[in-house]
């Protein structure tokens, strides 16, 4: 287990970030520790108006007193050199990205986050999932 701190632009938050299991999309903490799982999809074929794109998602998993905040869920194409592109999600809502143009036979690496509060004051949990990786 790793904690950090993470600062955004005017924010400084702690965060717990537990890695994903080897190729599992699902991250979770140790009974004790507040927060929430992290659930990824793998990435799939999509048919958004016709037109086939690659999609994944990140939604938080089971809770230990806290309440999902944030969720991210990004996709990358293997062997570009443009970032990943990510979305996210507040409250308890799935994060949903799709990924255009769908290349056959391409490799796409899915990743995400949430991230929840818990305790009084309130503190920020975050946990990763992922990368999972498929060729489509």
């Amino acid at each position: 287990m790793l904690v950090s701190a993470v600062t955004w632009p005017g924010l400084a938050i702690p965060v717990l970030v537990v890695a994903a299991l080897s190729g599992a999309g699902h991250a979770a903490a140790a009974p004790g520790d507040p927060g929430c799982a992290t659930t990824l999809s793998s990435p799939q074929v999509v048919d958004v108006s016709g037109t086939a794109m690659v999609s994944s998602s990140a939604s938080p998993g089971a809770c230990n007193r806290a309440a999902p905040q944030l969720q991210v869920a990004c996709l990358q194409l293997v062997g570009s050199t443009l970032a990943p592109v990510c979305v996210q999600a507040e409250g308890p809502g799935t994060a949903r990205v799709t990924f255009a143009p769908y290349t056959p036979g391409a490799t796409y690496v899915a990743t995400g986050r949430s991230c929840a509060n818990a305790g009084s004051p309130p503190v920020t949990y975050c946990r990763s999932a992922g990368p999972l990786t498929a060729t489509l």
